[in-house]
């Protein structure tokens, strides 16, 4: 039994479970893009927008994959 055949028999659709993983590759994707972009703001821009240049570096370090809860609720 094919792959497709066995999540249709099993009353699941793969399609929803593709899209739920592409989903979750774009956010990790636009995390990535966000926290490198903190990189790139010097001093003036990062207290322009709150941010300390400690607070921003910690966050631009953290893995791709540690998003802050609210972020999951968002995309």
């Amino acid at each position: 039994m094919s792959e497709t055949s066995q999540c249709a028999h099993a009353g699941h659709s793969c399609q929803t479970g593709s899209v739920s993983i592409l989903a979750m590759l774009r956010n990790w994707r636009e995390l990535s893009r966000q926290r490198n972009a903190l990189l790139k703001l010097d001093s003036t821009q990062l207290n322009d927008v709150g941010i300390q240049t400690e607070e921003a570096l910690k966050e631009a370090n953290k893995p791709f994959w540690d998003a802050p809860t609210y972020w999951h609720h968002l995309k």
